[in-house]
């Protein structure tokens, strides 16, 4: 009898070893922060705190479940207090449980279970909509090159970055006039590497190629011309969206990246893609006025109104000139001073814009990319080298026609002139394109590029 009592009290001691034992630890561990049903956290700042329950040689483990307990994962945590995760332990759109193991020796104890959720994450090839206003509207698209996972959170940097972009774009006349006419939408893609590839881009007309150093989705690039990307996969990502036709769109291209600079490939089916670095210099030369420049050629098929090459335009020049133009292009340049023959003559005969409070429209010379030989409709406006945040009158039509053609709605002058806005100078300003460009040592932006529906290089301006 004794014999087996003996045996029995060996047994229980052995089991009671590996067994929780709530009488050696006396206080509870309290967790302190994720707080229990904590929403909307930001995966990257996520820490787990706790209060140590006191006492000598207590360590913790942290259990932390994605499917709501079925599935435990353990992260020993020392004999701190904090656990701090690793880079991608924590994901978006998640809700998490976590609890911890409170150890002593080899006994343990389990606390309390609590519950948080992260915010949404968006992935590749998803979209929200900003605003809708109805079908059979331009549909405007803002894609990103150069955003990584931890940037495309809700509320996170893309997301804001997307949406003051297309509020500043609506602020700007004619857009902020007819914005019923358009929905707003925010492609997601994910790269595996912030910036842009240097050095290493393609010849005009080329894909561009990948980095080992830098690898973005839409593997944009610096090349020895301007910028590139891959302009098909753009457009594939953004018709993406139902009933979206890139012909008809305006698409814009964020890179990730705040070197000076903007360029714009063109098709002439209509589909475009102007490429904007966010730049970080101050007005007018910041990243919002950069994409108002950049849509302009993209969606307007608007020429550059600044001057460049400091020879004037030759009969060559012009001639390609016409022939833009000869397709609805480029009519707030042009090659004559003949202020019967120039696109916006009527305008000129119009107290409205001949004496207008910000500025006089009339026959300026300077633009596409020459000082001397084309001429433009104003002194200053978004399309000239200080590119503030202001289209030309002769723009602002453009516009409008390229809005009411995509819509299938009739241009007329009569209903463009009730419609059309004159911005006072005080919501303007104004500064000399030619004395600022000198002054910060900026170049003007690489000009469009035109290719024609076969994907062939047509036009190098």
């Amino acid at each position: 009898m004794f014999f087996l009592t003996v045996i029995i009290l060996i047994l229980v001691g052995c089991h009671k070893d590996n067994v929780p034992d709530n009488n050696l630890i006396q206080n509870e561990t309290v967790l302190r922060t994720p707080q229990d049903n904590a929403s909307e956290l930001v995966p990257g700042e996520v820490k787990f705190k706790w209060k140590h329950p006191g006492g000598n040689n207590i360590s913790f483990d942290l259990l932390l479940s994605d499917d709501n307990g079925n599935n435990w994962k353990l992260f020993p945590a020392g004999y701190d207090t904090l656990y701090t995760p690793a880079k991608g332990e924590i994901k978006g759109s998640t809700s998490y449980l976590w609890q911890l193991i409170t150890r002593k020796g080899k006994m343990y104890k389990k606390s309390q279970e609590y519950r948080f959720s992260t915010l949404k994450q968006y992935v590749t090839n998803e979209y929200e909509r900003y605003f809708f206003n109805g079908e059979n509207k331009v549909n405007l698209v803002i894609l990103g090159d150069g955003f990584t996972n931890e940037d495309l959170l809700d509320k996170g940097n893309y997301q804001q970055m997307a949406q003051k972009l297309i509020d500043h774009i609506f602020s700007i006349e004619p857009y902020k006039t007819y914005k019923s006419y358009f929905n707003a939408y925010i492609c997601y893609s994910e790269s595996n590497d912030r910036g842009i590839l240097r050095g290493k881009g393609p010849a005009i007309g080329e894909q561009t190629h990948s980095s080992d150093s830098v690898s973005t989705y839409f593997e944009s690039s610096y090349d020895s011309y301007g910028l590139n990307t891959l302009k098909d996969k753009c457009y594939q990502v953004a018709e993406q969206i139902p009933g979206l036709d890139a012909d008809k769109a305006m698409i814009c291209l964020v890179l990730n990246d705040k070197k000076y600079g903007g360029m714009t490939w063109m098709n002439t089916s209509g589909r475009a893609i102007p490429i904007c670095p966010m730049s970080d210099l101050a007005e007018p030369f910041a990243f919002y006025n950069i994409v108002m420049h950049e849509t302009g050629h993209a969606f307007a098929k608007l020429a550059d109104e600044y001057g460049g090459n400091a020879t004037s335009a030759d009969d060559k020049i012009k001639n390609d000139l016409m022939i833009m133009q000869n397709l609805g292009w480029y009519l707030n340049v042009s090659g004559t001073s003949d202020s019967a023959k120039i696109p916006w003559q009527y305008f000129l005969r119009m107290d409205k814009y001949s004496k207008s409070s910000y500025s006089n429209t009339g026959i300026f010379e300077g633009g596409y990319s020459y000082w001397y030989g084309i001429y433009r409709p104003e002194e200053e406006n978004c399309m000239r080298g200080a590119m503030i945040p202001y289209y030309d009158v002769a723009s602002r039509e453009m516009i409008v026609k390229r809005i009411m053609k995509i819509v299938g709605e009739e241009y007329t002058l009569e209903n463009f002139l009730a419609n059309d806005k004159i911005i006072p100078a005080s919501e303007i300003g104004s500064i000399s394109s030619k004395s600022y460009s000198v002054q910060k040592n900026l170049y003007p932006h690489n000009p469009p590029v035109v290719i024609d529906n076969t994907g062939i290089l047509t036009n190098k301006i």
